[in-house]
């Protein structure tokens, strides 16, 4: 991408730990990007780190390869939280299901194909995502490998843009 690297340091995130990445693109303006590391679980996902994540209003969550975690109510919580104050969401099918999504509220766009999951999360299939790839025809290819499928012609990616 061309990007320069400005910075990089580590931040506090709530009591998690975690870095902040400043960067230009060229013919951009400075971006942004902040990772952290932590339990969102619902018993991890505190009102101390849904406070700091609000300070952030309006990001765009990113999840690949994130074990399907979305998928249990066990993580209520943060898919909760990200679907009420995201205002982008970039996935592959590891994130938040496709039944979650609001049309009234959300835009979305499917790329690459989804077939299924790999064997190790075959109990997390969608066939809702499946049949929304079929009435399109399949989305754009990707040129790259995304989450648990690193091959081009297995991956997806789903974006989602707040309405």
């Amino acid at each position: 991408m061309d990007a320069t690297v400005k910075s990089v340091q580590p931040l506090d995130a709530a009591g998690r730990p975690g870095v902040d990445i400043r960067f230009r693109l060229p013919g951009a303006g400075p971006k942004r990007a902040i990772y952290v590391s932590g339990d969102l679980s619902n018993g991890g996902f505190n009102a101390s780190y849904r406070d700091w994540l609000s300070s952030y209003g309006g990001s765009v969550a990113y999840f690949k390869a994130a074990s399907y975690l979305m998928h249990d109510s066990g993580f209520s919580g943060i898919r909760d939280w990200v679907l009420g104050n995201c205002r982008g969401v970039v996935q592959d099918d590891s994130g938040i299901p496709l039944h979650y999504y609001d049309s009234s509220q959300w835009d979305l766009r499917l790329h690459g194909d989804y077939k299924a999951p790999i064997e190790l999360f075959t109990k997390h299939a969608q066939p809702d995502l499946r049949a929304a790839y079929d009435a399109i025809g399949g989305g754009p290819p990707l040129p790259f490998g995304s989450g648990y499928r690193i091959r081009p012609d297995e991956a997806n990616l789903l974006i989602a843009v707040k309405r």
